[in-house]
């Protein structure tokens, strides 16, 4: 487990602060939970906004897993 510093996707002003395109980070976001469905034996069963986060670096946290 580690700590996650971020915002949650249903706070989209902050994440306009921290990426370019809003749009093209939850895309990303959801093409890696869906690959996760068909790739891996574990994956995030509860995902909703609050539980993805982009990351102070622009990268997308799954918290909750």
């Amino acid at each position: 487990m580690e700590r996650l510093y971020g915002v949650p996707l249903t706070d989209l002003d902050s994440i306009r602060s921290l990426v370019t395109s809003p749009e093209t980070t939850l895309i990303t976001a959801l093409n890696v939970w869906f690959g996760s469905l068909l790739a891996c034996e574990t994956f995030h069963a509860d995902v909703h906004a609050g539980n993805l986060w982009v990351l102070r670096d622009g990268r997308i946290g799954f918290l909750d897993f």
